[in-house]
């Protein structure tokens, strides 16, 4: 089963695409700065290290912020995996559905669609219309 678009913001939890049982790629949201991602040995480095052995598909996955807001727009992304902090960042996760909470992270069910969340994201123009499968995590 496809996922339908997971996106994780300033953080990568490698067991998470194990859990949905999907080797859909997933799209991670973070400061992509060449000069800033060098200065630290970490998971952000090791992810734009790969992405230098295949370009494109490293440019359709690190998103930066502005990115992030288009994909979303767009409805490239149906599932955010962020910190319960990261609301104060993007105000569109207020309205957003969460579903679960581990510790200090949740996942939020994100749709462009709903008005309410296309306002809070500064998505342009009316609401998408629904894609026909989004998709949804399996369950254990």
């Amino acid at each position: 089963m496809v996922h339908g678009g997971v996106a994780f913001v300033d953080e990568y939890r490698y067991d998470v695409p194990f859990h949905l049982r999907d080797t859909s790629p997933v799209m991670v949201v973070s400061n992509w700065d060449p000069a800033e991602v060098r200065q630290h040995d970490n998971w952000r480095k090791e992810m734009a290290d790969a992405a230098g052995f295949a370009p494109t598909a490293g440019a359709d996955r690190l998103l930066d912020e502005n990115e992030f807001e288009a994909a979303l727009c767009t409805g490239r992304i149906h599932w955010v995996i962020a910190g319960l902090d990261s609301a104060k960042h993007h105000h569109f996760l207020e309205v957003a559905q969460r579903i679960a909470t581990d510790r200090d992270s949740a996942l939020w069910q994100v749709d462009a669609a709903r008005p309410a969340l296309a306002a809070a994201a500064g998505c342009a123009g009316a609401p998408l219309a629904k894609p026909d499968s989004p998709g949804r995590p399996r369950s254990r």
